[in-house]
């Protein structure tokens, strides 16, 4: 992506929003020194237009000097000052690129603009219960191994750690919750998409996954390519540089494919079961809507959510994310969160986040402003906000299934919408 003035004057015009921002996320950034590049970048820009005009000027004194006098009468006194000029031009152009990079090297670290209710605290705006076991529950890994319905050790052998095959019932159940998601998906007006695994470096850059990211992520080193960390990549970037009708919004798509994170230091701690796999299977949510949309369509991803949790029988909570656990490219951030009983404690299996014009800036993506009379070209052009939500994450899923539902033999009770599919009703 190429920045322009668009994005540094947004930046000025929203300063205390981004310190605020930043003061919530935990985040230390020099902005003094990225104002004072703004500043310089600007002044730069008025100076090579004034050298480029002067290269005119004379360009136009030298044609003036052919057309009456002949070639032979421009002096060396003429061409040398055209020379010098060049030479100025070159010299402060290649001044301009390094102020550029310095700018794009701290744009590229700052966060997304904090929504006014996000603090510095997680707030519950839901809570859905279930009675609690009554017995001490066993944690979903185990369960899952005592029932012959994952394979880990045989796995790892082949694949390494942190990765995890499903076998007979297991593989059953997995594929059952999978068509769920994306039957719930459709029910909710979600249109379907089916992606390719590979994003090139662009791309990440665009949705904001890098370059912060970037050891989190799968590399093909030799062709510059990555393995996504999620279909909200390759779903943004689908339609990079587009322009949408006000009318064609919003637009809901989904995507079900395997994701890939390397999962390491601060996330890989947090792992527990199958919880952090390094390759998992997840239904991700996407929309591109009208900026007074966005509230409502963040109603939506949440809702289409809790409707899947609820047909499930699993006791969750959604949770507005504090600052500084709101994700990166996210103004506001609502996670969907399962009771573990092994745990005890609530995990995240689904993240709803309007991400506002953060993806869509990056990516030149807008919509017609019907607001604006007269002929489709004559129609402002304004940047389209984008949404996103996990819907949700499968194998996450498939553990919190097999913890609250398990009873104190060590089986699993699968819940009805499960059962009166796969022809029984327990493992």
């Amino acid at each position: 992506m190429r920045l322009s003035n668009f994005h540094f004057d947004y930046i000025l015009d929203h300063r205390e929003e981004l310190k605020r921002s930043l003061l919530l996320r935990g985040i230390d950034i020099d902005l003094k020194l990225f104002f004072d590049l703004i500043e310089e970048r600007k002044n730069l820009n008025l100076i090579l237009n004034q050298i480029k005009e002067r290269i005119n000027r004379k360009q136009e004194e030298i044609e003036i000097i052919c057309q009456t006098q002949g070639r032979q009468a421009i002096t060396e006194s003429i061409k040398q000052e055209r020379k010098e000029i060049e030479i100025q031009l070159r010299e402060k152009e290649e001044y301009f690129d390094n102020v550029y990079r310095k700018l794009e090297e701290i744009f590229l670290t700052l966060p997304n603009l904090l929504s006014p209710d996000v603090t510095k605290e997680d707030q519950i705006l839901l809570r859905v219960e279930k009675e609690r076991l009554n017995f001490t529950p066993l944690d979903h890994k185990t369960l899952g191994l005592n029932l012959g319905i994952v394979e880990v050790a045989r796995t790892v052998r082949f694949s390494g750690s942190r990765n995890i095959s499903y076998v007979g019932k297991g593989a059953l159940v997995v594929n059952l919750l999978m068509q769920l998601m994306r039957e719930n998906a459709l029910k909710a007006g979600f249109e379907e998409v089916f992606l390719p695994s590979l994003v090139n470096r662009e791309a990440l850059i665009r949705s904001g996954h890098l370059p912060k990211f970037e050891e989190e992520i799968f590399k093909l080193e030799k062709d510059d390519l990555f393995l996504i960390p999620t279909s909200e990549v390759s779903l943004l970037n689908l339609f990079s540089t587009s322009t949408f009708q006000s009318s064609e919004l919003p637009k809901k798509l989904f995507a079900l494919t395997s994701c890939y994170r390397k999962e390491a230091g601060a996330y890989g701690k947090k792992y527990f079961g199958f919880t952090r796999l390094h390759q998992f299977r997840k239904l991700e949510l996407f929309i591109f809507c009208k900026a007074d949309e966005s509230e409502s369509c963040l109603d939506l991803l949440v809702k289409t959510g809790c409707n899947l949790l609820s047909q499930l029988g699993l006791q969750f909570q959604a949770n507005l994310k504090s600052g500084i656990d709101t994700s990166f490219a996210s103004r506001k951030t609502i996670d969907l969160e399962v009771y573990f009983d092994s745990a005890r404690k609530y995990m995240e299996v689904s993240s709803c986040s309007d991400v506002g014009i953060f993806q869509t800036g990056r990516s030149e993506i807008f919509c017609t402003d019907e607001s604006k009379r007269g002929t489709e070209e004559q129609k402002k052009r304004v940047l389209a906000h984008s949404l996103n939500g996990t819907g949700v994450a499968v194998d996450r899923l498939f553990g919190a299934i097999l913890e609250t539902h398990q009873n104190k033999e060590g089986r699993v009770i699968l819940p009805k919408v499960l059962a009166d599919r796969l022809g029984f009703k327990e493992i």
